[in-house]
């Protein structure tokens, strides 16, 4: 088992792409790191666009989880729209055993999450 201190951080990158607020994870989003992520966020406008890309993210527990549902459910109270864009591997599949990815807007690629702006994600 790593110490704490050797394990993973997160890092965040914020831009803006195509009038879309871009939060970039790589790393781990876990109770280590969740306030980097909710730093993030609260400089994100939730009346936007958010895309949240995991394509980097290598571990999400639940309080990632919780962190991603709480952005969520601010984005639609302000009337804006959370995306998270390419989930892979563990982080994928901790999305669909939680039943997240299909509560939320799960796209493959951020063009993919530019273009589907405005619309309801489907249902899977």
């Amino acid at each position: 088992m790593e110490p704490m201190g050797d394990r993973p951080q997160l890092a965040v990158s914020c831009s803006t792409l195509d009038g879309a607020q871009v939060i970039e994870l790589t790393g781990e989003l876990d109770l280590g790191s969740i306030h980097e992520f909710d730093e993030a966020l609260a400089a994100a406008s939730p009346a936007g666009v958010t895309c949240v890309d995991l394509s980097g993210l290598s571990f999400l527990d639940s309080t990632g989880l919780a962190g991603i549902v709480r952005a969520h459910q601010n984005a639609e109270e302000c009337g804006g729209e959370l995306v998270l864009v390419a989930p892979a591997g563990t982080v994928r599949r901790t999305l669909e055993t939680s039943g997240l990815v299909t509560l939320l807007h799960v796209v493959e690629d951020r063009a993919a999450a530019l273009s589907s702006r405005g619309r309801t994600p489907p249902r899977r």
